[in-house]
């Protein structure tokens, strides 16, 4: 008699988009200080949202100052879009 041994694997069944591999660490978070002067903190606010829906982002504030934690640095021309 002929001895085979079998394996059956079980894959998982995705659409028809596999899940995204990670391509390599994730990025260290940008750190940006805003002092409270340029923007209000209902526009910050509202401006953070729109870049970042997923809400991806910390504020604190520090003595009139917006210290902010987000995957990028917020570009001045959005600041004053939306401060102005």
């Amino acid at each position: 008699m002929d001895s085979h041994s079998t394996c059956h694997l079980q894959l998982p069944i995705y659409g028809r988009n596999p899940p995204r591999r990670n391509a390599g660490p994730k990025p260290k978070p940008a750190y940006q200080e805003i002092p409270s002067r340029v923007i209000s903190i209902h526009q910050l606010n509202s401006l953070l949202l729109d870049i970042f829906p997923a809400g991806e982002y910390d504020v604190d504030i520090d003595q009139n100052v917006y210290k902010i934690r987000a995957p990028r640095a917020i570009r001045e021309v959005e600041i004053f879009k939306r401060g102005s």
